[in-house]
């Protein structure tokens, strides 16, 4: 089984968050080995990582319910590569990408949010779902402290071309402006709002 360096251990640590691990034995079987099943649970703070697995025989592995090669399982690690994979194919029209607590920053510092950023976006912009005619909606939800209530809000696009905005948008716009680009209609509240036309460009 290959060992874990310490530089790896680091990445993985700002890469995974694990909530839990859940064991299954199977006993009953015959002679000296045993089936059993691990479950779990992690958030993901970039498309790429691993888990360790060293089993006799590894008989399934799945990754929210879609069922993975057995066969990618080498020298004791199993490549958790979906996002990415998912990206490069641009196969949806449209992708959430939501970083755990800490990497929000809500329970780590802003330079780790930062880091995760720095080695998640680029990511994004190589890929086919990006390069394909794909926009980039990059946002927060904490507002500066100000009495003007501001979020910061970055929107890329193919073209390459900056822009700015003076038009006060608020998360209703963005949901609106998501629903115009797909041709669905506008749920509740963004009915009404002003999708940010001015920063998607001609």
């Amino acid at each position: 089984m290959r060992a874990l360096t310490v530089e790896e251990a680091r990445q993985r640590a700002t890469d995974l968050a694990v909530r839990s691990y859940r064991l299954e034995f199977d006993l009953t079987g015959p002679g000296d080995t045993f089936v059993t099943t691990s479950r779990i649970l992690f958030a993901a703070g970039t498309g790429t990582s691993w888990v360790d697995v060293k089993p006799e025989r590894l008989l399934a592995v799945e990754l929210n319910g879609t069922a993975l090669d057995v066969g990618l399982l080498a020298e004791g690690r199993f490549p958790l590569t979906e996002l990415q994979a998912d990206l490069d194919q641009g196969a949806m029209r449209f992708y959430w990408i939501t970083p755990d607590r800490c990497h929000d920053t809500h329970d780590c510092s802003v330079a780790q949010g930062d880091a995760w950023l720095q080695q998640t976006v680029p990511s994004i912009l190589s890929s086919k779902a990006f390069t394909s005619g794909g926009v980039l909606f990059l946002t927060y939800d904490e507002d500066d402290g100000s009495a003007g209530n501001r979020v910061v809000m970055v929107v890329i696009t193919n073209d390459g071309v900056h822009r700015t905005s003076a038009v006060d948008y608020n998360h209703y716009s963005l949901l609106a402006t998501i629903e115009d680009l797909m041709g669905v209609g506008r749920l509740a509240n963004a009915q009404d709002a002003t999708p940010m036309t001015d920063l998607l460009g001609p």
